[in-house]
């Protein structure tokens, strides 16, 4: 496709603004520190519901990261295509074609900051009144090649506005609308992706604040698939019983390996499940 002062308060607000980010800086710090403590203590007294929360957010890391990133590039596309296929569509209702002369031709090479190579050409056209418009656009490399300097080209402008002008003919409405199907696809997945790693998220959340405790008995305890600074995680596989006797199995998120390892097979720990759906659980560890 085509390429196409900051005011200052009184000193009493600056105070308070500086205050604001030394309570700011403190409120964090005290987070930090007590995250540290949660992990050390973690054992004796279990995580706290953040931590754990944090956790099993950690096994959703995949999902919320690819969608994320997905469902940003995919969006960020398609208002680009939105915005190209306006632009196409207001050429062809005010559109005025002319001759016009090609001023210089220049390239572009792909480089660390450029992945591609863009081929340009800067021309200057006349309106009906006599105002002599100069512009740039990026062309193909066939059209680019048919072009010589001093030599004429055919240049599309806006009657209302000269200012906004093309070299007639390099504007691809299908290229707009191939790159428009490819932005909704990385939106939708992106999309879905990043729902299901919040969904994932928000449902351990509901278990831990509302769910029904049981004791859990650990059956294994396993490598998972998930590494993190190059550090595999382990899963806790373990067996409980609901509030009718009935025996369910279950895993954890993903655990550091030095939380983990702190559990044997046929030791007991806490689970919370869900009443309606019992073979829905979340490992709790020690409350």
């Amino acid at each position: 496709m085509p390429r196409r002062q900051a005011a200052f308060g009184s000193d009493s607000a600056s105070e308070s603004e500086e205050e604001l980010a030394r309570r700011l800086r403190e409120q964090a710090a005290a987070a930090v520190q007590g995250a540290s403590r949660s992990g050390t203590e973690g054992q004796r007294r279990g995580f706290s519901l953040w931590w754990r929360l944090w956790l099993f957010a950690r096994g959703q890391f995949f999902w919320l990261l690819f969608g994320g990133i997905w469902l940003t590039v995919g969006s960020a596309f398609l208002l680009a295509t939105i915005l190209e296929v306006r632009n196409h569509r207001r050429f062809e209702r005010e559109g005025i074609v002319t001759t016009g002369i090609v001023l210089v031709k220049g390239i572009n090479r792909a480089d660390s900051d450029n992945e591609g190579t863009d081929y340009w050409v800067r021309y200057r056209f006349t309106t009906p009144d006599g105002v002599q418009v100069e512009g740039t656009d990026q062309v193909s490399l066939e059209t680019w090649e048919s072009l010589e300097e001093r030599g004429q080209v055919e240049v599309e402008y806006l009657a209302s506005e000269p200012g906004r002008n093309r070299i007639a003919g390099s504007d691809s409405m299908w290229l707009s609308l191939l790159f428009g199907g490819l932005s909704v696809v990385m939106t939708l997945v992106g999309g879905a992706s990043l729902g299901k790693g919040l969904h994932g998220t928000l449902a351990t959340w509901r278990l831990l604040r509302g769910g029904e405790a049981a004791d859990a008995t650990v059956i294994a305890v396993r490598a998972s698939s998930l590494k993190i600074n190059g550090v595999r995680q382990r899963e806790i596989y373990y067996r409980y019983r609901d509030q009718l006797g009935k025996e369910h199995r279950g895993r954890s998120f993903p655990l550091p390996p030095e939380e983990a390892e702190k559990w044997s097979i046929g030791q007991v720990g806490r689970v919370r499940y869900d009443p309606r759906r019992p073979d829905r659980s979340v490992w709790v560890g020690r409350e």
